[in-house]
């Protein structure tokens, strides 16, 4: 497990108690964002919209709602989100960023230079929307809100307030440990369900792949292994046994793995019943 997911994790953890105690508390945009960069797009929407039903008002909730909307490229409705976070706050800078990045995406790069063109009137000199309006080109003329353009090659602008969380971090780290265990079937299954929710994670398909082909082998291994085998002798002993140290390494190793193994989990449950304490 990365330091970083631990982090996130323990900031979870700390956020939900919070919010158990508090539903109205205001840190449901900060727990939502750690669910964010662990990829948990579905929980992180999930604590927002039960944010909003108590504080229906507050802009930050509709911009971390529109950023976990346009990961998940629901870009329609992460546009709604954002609209309602400046129609509320028609010059918060965190949703004007937020609705030109998801306009650049649908490309309607003429909506997406507006937004930016106000972005700088409110916040003259801002590094990020003078690097996103720079990165549209020259000025193509007039808007054209029916026939969106086609988005210009390799010129992706920069995220509006943060790059996007690293999807599927957790579930990632959990089938890994599940390989390292030699518990292949899990590993596949968790990748499985990843692909399930992100169809178009390719690191996750060619993982999936290779987990096959492993699980492929083995099983031959085990057909061959439960084959009876004539001999005509008695079985030899083997020349070379592996070192006494050699076998305590291993056992160590799978041992330290399983512990690893153990805290992940409780870490799971442990955030598990303080989010059944929230909902």
């Amino acid at each position: 497990m990365s330091s970083n997911t631990s982090t996130l994790l323990g900031k979870i953890a700390g956020y939900t108690e919070i919010l158990a105690k508090d539903p109205k508390s205001t840190v449901f945009v900060s727990l939502a964002e750690a669910y964010r960069q662990l990829g948990m797009l579905d929980d992180a929407l999930e604590i927002i919209d039960k944010g909003l039903a108590n504080l229906p008002q507050f802009v930050p909730g509709y911009v971390a709602r529109g950023r976990v909307l346009a990961q998940k490229n629901q870009l329609a409705d992460a546009a709604v989100a954002l609209e309602k976070a400046l129609a509320i706050e028609p010059e918060n800078l965190s949703a004007i960023k937020g609705l030109a990045r998801v306009r650049y995406r649908q490309g309607y790069l003429d909506k997406a230079r507006t937004l930016l063109e106000k972005g700088l009137t409110i916040k003259p000199g801002d590094e990020i929307l003078g690097k996103m309006l720079a990165s549209l080109g020259p000025d193509g003329g007039a808007a054209q809100d029916s026939a969106p353009a086609a988005a210009p090659p390799r010129q992706q602008p920069p995220a509006a307030d943060e790059e996007d969380g690293q999807p599927g971090i957790l579930t990632a780290t959990l089938a890994e440990l599940y390989v390292k265990q030699g518990l292949l079937h899990d590993a596949a299954r968790v990748y499985r369900e990843i692909l399930r929710h992100e169809p178009d994670n390719q690191k996750a398909r060619q993982r999936l792949v290779e987990l096959k082909r492993q699980i492929e082998a083995q099983e031959q291994q085990e057909e061959q292994q439960d084959t009876p085998v004539s001999t005509t002798g008695p079985v030899q002993a083997a020349e070379n046994p592996a070192p006494a140290s050699a076998v305590s390494s291993v056992a160590s190793q799978e041992r330290s793995e399983d512990k690893l193994a153990a805290i992940y989990q409780r870490w799971l449950a442990a955030i598990a019943q303080r989010r059944a304490h929230v909902r």
